[in-house]
């Protein structure tokens, strides 16, 4: 039995109202939760319940009257992060239950609690050859003005065998903004040494050029000969090939990055240098443990 337009401005309203009640609760740190550096907090800051209403739900009566979901969301996460005009901001990786993933920006005013999505989602523009999937994107503000949006573009491997669907590339993605708004795309990253999908842009030139930490590797997956953190420099940022990279953090036997290692966000900077932040990966009986 199709619900009434009464019934559905009803269900409609509760939605409405949980979802308010969620942005607006206060997240609160956890006891002995200080490890001298940070304090951890009881509740994730974004989750997929933080997706607006008029995203996941076709609010017309009379093309949902039974008020279904049309984009159902897996999860939030990898989200990269910006300081911008008083407010913390994150790009976040959002992720459909088709798999496919799209960017969201999502803001709060402290970076704890109180986040809330932006109206819309990113429209990031595609090269002539489209992806099949984009992820994990890195915002930083670039010494030359603009805010670069560095992620991973992913597309079928075009040498796979026929049939083979579980072949992939992965290709560092780059696109600039203003405002996170309006986005420019620019051509991909060139590598000479394999796939890119860990590349990170430093926030100033480095003899008048850009400089970027790569994570060249073998595959999709696996990184092969690669995997430990690179350093290569780009004279234009319109053609960002990469003459060479020089490996300056590798991987090592027996470490939390045995199977490869990657920068995290663009590095910080601060009274006493660059703040750099990375992480590592190695095999547990449950697979890759970052």
């Amino acid at each position: 039995m199709v619900p009434t337009k009464k019934e559905f401005k009803k269900r409609l309203a509760k939605l409405n109202k949980e979802h308010k009640k969620l942005i607006a609760k206060k997240n609160k740190k956890v006891k002995k939760g200080f490890n001298g550096i940070y304090y951890r907090y009881k509740r994730p800051i974004i989750t997929a319940e933080h997706i607006p209403v008029s995203w996941k739900y076709d609010l017309n009566y009379e093309t949902n009257p039974f008020l279904m979901q049309r984009i159902g969301v897996n999860a939030t996460f990898n989200s990269g992060a910006i300081y911008l005009d008083g407010q913390y901001l994150l790009m976040v990786r959002v992720e459909g239950w088709d798999r496919k993933s799209f960017f969201a920006v999502a803001e709060s005013p402290n970076g704890i609690d109180h986040w809330r999505f932006w109206d819309r989602p990113v429209t990031l523009p595609e090269t002539e050859l489209p992806e099949t999937n984009v992820y994990d994107m890195r915002l930083v503000q670039h010494q030359d003005g603009w805010i670069y949006g560095i992620f991973c573009s992913e597309r079928k491997d075009p040498s796979a065998p026929a049939g083979d669907t579980s072949q992939a590339t992965a290709s560092g993605g780059i696109a600039r903004t203003r405002d996170l708004v309006n986005w420019e795309r620019l051509p991909d990253f060139i590598s000479h040494h394999g796939q890119q999908r860990n590349l990170v842009l430093h926030p100033e030139f480095v003899q008048g050029k850009y400089a970027f930490y790569t994570r060249p590797q073998d595959g999709f997956i696996e990184v092969g000969g690669g995997g430990g953190i690179g350093w290569a420099l780009v004279a234009d940022i319109m053609n960002a090939e990469a003459p060479e990279e020089k490996i300056i953090d590798e991987k090592i036997y027996h470490t939390i990055k045995e199977l490869k290692n990657g920068q995290g966000p663009a590095p910080i900077k601060t009274e006493k240098g660059w703040l750099h932040l990375a992480h590592g990966v190695r095999n547990c009986a449950a697979g890759l443990r970052y």
